[in-house]
Order: C-alpha cells, then sequence, then structure tokens
C-alpha cells in the first residue's frame, strides 16, 4: 500500500512573527492572450487589472513582455505573429496560435497592452513592473510535432552562443544562451533599452533561470556584475526623463547568497552596490514546498543595503516523488490554502514578501490570494495546508513512517492531517500521532486535487488525482510553532 500525499491542514490563529510588505503577481508573457478573442480591447484589459486589485492586497504586478519572442510589436526581438506566415496554421501548437492572432489583433487596433496595464496598475495603487524573459528557450530540442515556433530568429540562428550548442535533447535549460558570449549581452541589452524607450514602469525584472553553463558560472559572475551595472546605468537615465524611481530586481536568485553565486551571479555583491532593490529567492530545480529562505545570510551578506529579500514561489505546482525507484505521482496544483501555508513559513524565516510566478493559471486560487492576502494577518483565521513534500513519496507502509513540516503562526482551531493512499481502500494506520499527540478522530473520505494541462485542446482542466484517504483530527495545541512531525506506525493493509 503506498501513501501518495500527506498534508496537514490548519486553521490558525495568533501573533504573527515578522510582517511582510510585498506581494508580487507575475503575468506570463502569453497567458492573457490565451483568452478569448473578446477579450481583446481595453475594457477587458483593464477589467483584468481590477481583478488583481481586488481586496488591496496586491503591491506590485510584474508584466512579461517577452517569452522568446515579444507579445507587442518589437522592433529587436519580433513578435510572436511573425511565425503565423512561417508555417501552416494547422502546424502550430493550438495555444501559440491563440497567443499570436490575439497579440497580433490588440496591436491591429492599436492597443498597447503594457501601457494600459501600467496605467491601470497606477489608478489601482499597484506598481507596475516589466519582467522580460531574459533567456527563454522553450521548446529549444523541439518536441512531438511542435517547432521552435516561440524563439527569436537570433535564437535560431546562433547556436554557437548557446550555453551547450552539442546538446540535442530536449531539456529546453540547456538550449538557453551563455551571456558570456557578447553578441547575447548586446541582444538583451538592445531588448531592456527598446522597453524604457516604449514604456513608462516602475521597476525592471530581469528573469532567467540561467545564464551560464554549469561549470563555467561562478567564473562568470564579474561579466554579469557588468551587465547588471549597464542595466542599472539604462535605468538611472530615464529615472531623471520620467521623474521618478525605477527599480530594478534579479529572479531566481536561489534560497542562500552562495546558492546564487553557483548560478552565475552574486545579487548579494549586487545589492550592497546599490544596484538591486529587489531580490527574488527560489529554487531553480523542480519545488520542494518545506524549503524557506536563509534571509539571515542575505542580510549578513547585504549589510545596510535597502534591498528586499522576496520569497519566490518558484512553480504553481507540486508533485510527490520517489529519487529511488523513479514512482511519481501527476504534477498537482497548488491551491489557495497551500499558499497560505507556504507564506507563513516563508514570513516566519524573515521574508519581506512573496513573490508568485504562474498562479495566474489558477484563477480560482489566484482571485482568492488576491482578495484575502499572504500576510500574516490575512492568513491566520484562514485554513491554510502544509503538505509533506519531500523526496521519500510515495512510501510502502511496511516500516514505521515520519513526515516533517514548519509552522510560523501559532495556531488554534481545527488541525488535521489527511492521508491519502493508492489502491481503492483507505486502510486504518496504526500508531498516528502529531508531535506526539493521539487524533481525536479518524474518518475515511477522498482526496481528489484539481489540475490545469494545456497540452490537450478542449480538456485543458482535469482531476489528476482522487484516490481514498483518511483525515484524522488533532487538538490545536498539538502542533506548534517550528517544527512539526507526523508519524506513522504500520499499516494493518501495507
Amino acid at each position: 500500500m503506498r501513501l501518495p500525499l500527506v498534508m496537514a491542514v490548519l486553521v490558525c490563529t495568533g501573533a504573527a512573527v515578522a510582517e511582510p510588505k510585498i506581494l508580487i503577481l507575475d503575468e506570463d508573457n502569453d497567458h492573457y492572450f490565451k483568452g478569448p478573442t473578446e477579450w481583446m480591447d481595453e475594457a477587458h484589459l483593464n477589467a483584468y487589472v481590477d481583478l488583481l486589485a481586488d481586496g488591496g492586497k496586491v503591491t506590485h504586478i510584474f508584466f512579461c513582455p517577452t517569452g522568446g519572442r515579444a507579445s507587442f510589436d518589437s522592433k529587436t526581438w519580433e513578435p510572436i505573429w511573425n511565425g503565423l506566415d512561417e508555417q501552416p496554421k494547422d502546424e502550430i501548437f493550438f495555444l501559440f496560435r491563440r497567443w499570436s492572432e490575439n497579440a497580433k489583433a490588440l496591436c491591429e487596433k492599436g492597443i498597447d497592452p503594457y501601457r494600459v496595464w501600467i496605467r491601470r496598475c497606477r489608478e489601482k495603487g499597484i506598481s507596475p513592473w516589466l519582467s522580460p524573459r531574459m533567456n527563454d528557450a522553450h521548446d529549444g530540442a523541439a518536441w512531438g510535432s511542435r517547432k521552435p515556433y516561440r524563439n527569436t530568429t537570433f535564437w535560431r540562428t546562433r547556436k554557437d552562443l548557446r550555453c551547450y550548442p552539442d546538446y540535442e535533447k530536449g531539456s529546453w535549460r540547456h538550449h538557453q544562451f551563455d551571456y558570456s558570449k557578447r553578441e547575447v549581452r548586446e541582444n538583451a541589452l538592445a531588448m531592456i533599452r527598446e522597453l524604457f524607450e516604449r514604456y513608462d514602469f516602475d521597476g525592471l525584472n530581469l528573469h532567467a533561470n540561467r545564464w551560464f553553463p554549469d561549470e563555467t558560472a561562478r567564473a562568470n559572475i564579474p561579466v554579469m556584475t557588468a551587465f547588471v551595472r549597464e542595466v542599472r546605468r539604462i535605468a538611472d537615465a530615464w529615472e531623471k526623463r520620467r521623474g521618478h524611481k525605477i527599480g530594478l530586481s534579479v529572479c531566481r536568485a536561489g534560497f542562500t547568497p552562495d546558492d546564487c553565486r553557483g548560478r552565475g551571479f552574486d545579487a548579494a555583491a549586487m545589492a550592497k552596490e546599490g544596484l538591486l532593490d529587489i531580490i527574488i529567492c527560489q529554487p531553480d530545480s523542480e519545488p520542494h514546498f518545506g524549503e524557506t529562505l536563509d534571509v539571515g545570510a542575505w542580510r549578513r551578506e547585504i549589510g545596510d543595503a535597502k534591498a528586499a529579500i522576496v520569497a519566490g514561489r518558484g512553480e504553481r505546482l507540486f508533485q510527490g516523488r520517489n529519487r529511488h525507484d523513479r514512482r511519481e505521482l501527476d504534477w498537482m496544483n497548488f491551491t489557495a490554502e497551500m499558499f497560505r501555508g507556504w507564506a507563513d513559513q516563508q514570513a516566519a524565516a524573515g521574508a519581506d514578501g512573496f513573490y508568485l510566478f504562474n498562479v495566474e493559471y489558477q484563477p480560482r486560487d489566484q482571485f482568492e490570494i488576491c482578495r484575502t492576502g499572504l500576510m500574516a494577518g490575512d492568513i491566520c483565521n484562514r485554513s491554510r495546508s502544509y503538505p509533506c513534500l519531500t523526496n521519500c513519496l510515495p512510501v510502502r507502509l511496511d516500516m514505521p513512517r515520519q513526515f516533517a513540516f514548519n509552522v510560523g503562526l501559532t495556531t488554534k482551531g481545527v488541525v488535521s492531517a489527511l492521508v491519502g493512499f493508492s489502491g481503492t481502500d483507505a486502510p486504518n494506520l496504526a500508531g498516528v500521532a502529531l508531535n506526539g499527540v493521539m487524533p481525536l478522530t479518524n474518518a475515511v473520505e477522498r482526496l481528489q486535487r484539481e489540475n490545469f494541462n494545456e497540452v490537450r485542446q478542449g480538456d485543458e482542466r482535469y482531476l489528476a488525482l482522487d484516490c481514498p484517504a483518511r483525515r484524522f483530527v488533532f487538538p490545536a495545541p498539538a502542533v506548534r510553532t517550528g517544527k512539526n512531525i507526523l508519524s506513522f506506525g504500520v499499516s494493518n493493509a501495507a
């Protein structure tokens, strides 16, 4: 009998530890343009920002104008709709085709969505930033019937400039540009200059999960620092012309300064030099729910610099897996409850705020987060979930097991652990305890999780998990601030 997923679902009240101030939403390069054609007008563009502003909890929106090709009529990186003339319509992935056609329709109407969104954000009290994807190589090694539709001509024709020019397999991260190459940096700076000339935004977020080949990353830290200095110089010049502060941030900086340096850039040193206003710290690999920031390490290296250290949710998805035998569950969407549990953990670590990536593909959860918020006062009286997503899942219950999760806020109210099983039955478990406290009740129910998958047209949303489960309810004092242990004995049906 396997244990696909374990989570503790808490309803908590209590005093906050640290109070973050920043909640950033990232609007993906193609998300809005995948919507219905009737959304492609100024009224609907404004209405989308209004929905995100509802509740007054969101402080920043990072709009991504480039994901390979641009979603506007760029003169630097060709617009995404150029691909409509490059190959037969029925050979273009349906969502890329929708993205292209809708972005083109806005352009032909004389509507620039980013100008509309920037203006509306300011009207709603939200800080508008642009977040160009600086090294997007999705579909780098075209798979199935796909061709590298979304990639620029420069990327297609200059394979010699990639991190691994001889790599031919499907991991798109291996096909990203190597920023140690002068031509790559000049191409990126050309886009950055175009964005500054075209748009009046509050800040620029440099978003990339790889800048250099892994084996040369640390040696190229000076190259990356010089690149960011040049971006800061451009921003300083435009500050004078625009008459307001223009911030600069970097994304996917890792959870520690040294992890960041291992990726080829020293965000701590950049912040200390005054180059950065926000450092978005998130893992570069598959997400693990229990990871938390080492804010102390960042603060020690930054010193008196004012840069905000923001916890980044690197993915909107989670997955239980067993690295040893590779038995895996399907990817499943984070829920609003999970985001609240994650925010609690990061706030307890001292994070200055939160950055949510790709949550727009879960509109119900996104709008709930926008309406209710993720700060301590927002989450303390609402349910929050702490999935035990470790590399040991799923497991057989033929020996005692323990699962750990961290909690920041003190707890009152209802505390329960929901345990899912493979198969058709939910066998009873022996010796269930939360920090040594036995459950008050034990009931059978179903564990269901919905997923959003863009691969299948007409079937984008489906039920990814539907399995028998048991819910164990514990007295509220069983949960404590800090590390918590959920333990089981041997199942009678293992």
